[in-house]
């Protein structure tokens, strides 16, 4: 609709002299796809995968994209983003994968998920790194069709290698921040965790929107309180000053 009003404002047509809304979408369906390469058919798919995917010989600034799968002939595979065949693909860049080199202990490495990036509401999972300085670095970008345990376990796989095949070294983390979901928190656990130390964390703001959702029908003293002794904790300077405080 946003599309079919935008013409009306545009060229200043009546409303009854414009075709029918799905006339328009069919049409821009159509130039997306014919002259824009915008498709969610999986041959289209599929096609844009294999002529992004990593070759080696990019330069540093060149995005590729990449799969934990491959054919006899080396090429990507996607997945149909079935049950059985998970789709899950990431983009990134030899560039941007240089910015996990670096101190485990002085950055955070985070993954979040969003449904708004995709014209199929796929998942996509953005993974980047965070300073000293509060500064967020895009690393790698994953569309997923399922957020399930494999799906994430699959997609932290294909960066630990694309990372050791451009650094030829071993990714090494030690803070992860993920969404509150079991399923992201056992894939961090069974890939990334396997020979790093993970200290799991959960970001504050998820914490604080589920406390003021479940505090919503106590008294409003009690919440207020709820929530102050939130942000105290959150603020602590350590571990050990936590186990003080309890």
């Amino acid at each position: 609709m946003s599309i079919y009003n935008g013409i009306i404002r545009r060229f200043q047509f009546y409303e009854a002299a414009m075709p029918k809304v799905a006339t328009v979408q069919c049409f821009v369906q159509h130039y997306r796809r014919a002259h824009l390469g915008g498709s969610d058919f999986l041959d289209d798919v599929e096609a844009k995968v294999c002529e992004h995917a990593h070759q080696g010989d990019e330069e540093p600034s060149k995005p590729f994209t990449f799969t934990w799968r491959s054919d006899a002939n080396g090429k990507p595979i996607a997945g149909c983003g079935s049950d059985a065949d998970a789709f899950v693909v990431g983009m990134s860049s030899k560039q941007l994968l240089h910015r996990l080199d670096r101190d485990r202990s002085a950055h955070v490495l985070h993954l979040d998920a969003t449904y708004k990036l995709s014209q199929v509401e796929y998942p996509v999972m953005v993974v980047g790194v965070s300073d000293c300085m509060s500064s967020f670095h895009v690393v790698a970008f994953f569309i997923m069709s399922q957020q399930t345990e494999h799906h994430f376990a699959e997609a932290l796989a294909m960066l630990r290698r694309m990372y050791t095949m451009v650094m030829n070294k071993q990714l090494s983390v030690r803070f992860v921040m993920a969404d509150a979901d079991k399923a992201q928190r056992n894939a961090v656990d069974s890939v990334l965790g396997v020979d790093n130390d993970i200290v799991n964390l959960i970001c504050y703001f998820h914490v604080a929107a589920k406390i003021y959702k479940h505090t919503r029908g106590v008294p409003i003293v009690l919440a207020a309180r709820v929530a102050r002794d939130l942000a105290d904790t959150h603020l602590l300077p350590s571990s050990r000053a936590l186990n003080h405080a309890a």
